[in-house]
């Protein structure tokens, strides 16, 4: 398909709805934003909310485009670890390569803003969601320090390692903070460097 076609089936499939700032698409994972989030843009400006959803739309193009291969996996039965996994080994990745970018990735890790503090544990660990994902975590571990007494319906940070294989592409991440919010200065932010 053509790269003006994809995008006419992108604007004729997208659905923007303003009232609780959400972008869907046929056929592909809706980008789950966290209830607080939402309100708390929901104070601001009008410009700030129409820059908010132009971020989310570009991000929501970006993976229809390039991570186009999920629309097809999210209409498939779910699959068992065994047939994942046999997937994975049939790629034609160089995993040799990975290592190599991997023992050279020097990065400290980031830590990874907006998880959502869905329950606290017995054990002390917080089930922390982020897009979809829930995860458990130890807050001494993967918090900041500032963090770490956070409680259910807190939005935290959590420290996310420097490299990590997406979609067979090696993704390395520079030493800092990320933050996704349109308003903050474009200049502090994480740089990814893809590798494939």
């Amino acid at each position: 398909m053509q790269l003006l076609q994809i995008l006419q089936n992108i604007a004729s499939h997208v659905r923007l709805d303003y009232s609780t700032l959400q972008i869907s698409y046929d056929d592909f994972p809706s980008i789950e934003v966290p209830t607080a989030k939402i309100w708390q843009i929901q104070k601001m400006s009008h410009k700030i909310q129409h820059n908010y959803l132009k971020l989310k739309l570009m991000e929501l193009i970006y993976r229809i485009y390039y991570e186009g291969s999920l629309i097809k996996k999210t209409s498939q039965p779910i699959q068992t670890n065994e047939q994942i996994l046999k997937e994975i080994a049939s790629a034609e990745v160089d995993w040799e390569f990975y290592q190599e970018l991997e023992k050279n990735n020097h990065s400290k890790g980031w830590f990874h803003s907006d998880y959502l503090v869905v329950k606290q544990e017995d054990d002390s660990s917080l089930a922390v969601k982020y897009d979809g994902i829930t995860i458990h975590i130890r807050p001494e571990r993967y918090l900041k320090l500032e963090e770490q007494s956070a409680s259910v319906n807190d939005l935290v940070s959590v420290w996310t390692p420097p490299g990590a294989i997406e979609r067979q592409l090696y993704r390395a991440a520079g030493d800092g903070d990320i933050d996704n919010s349109v308003w903050k200065d474009p200049e502090n932010q994480v740089v990814f460097a893809y590798f494939n």
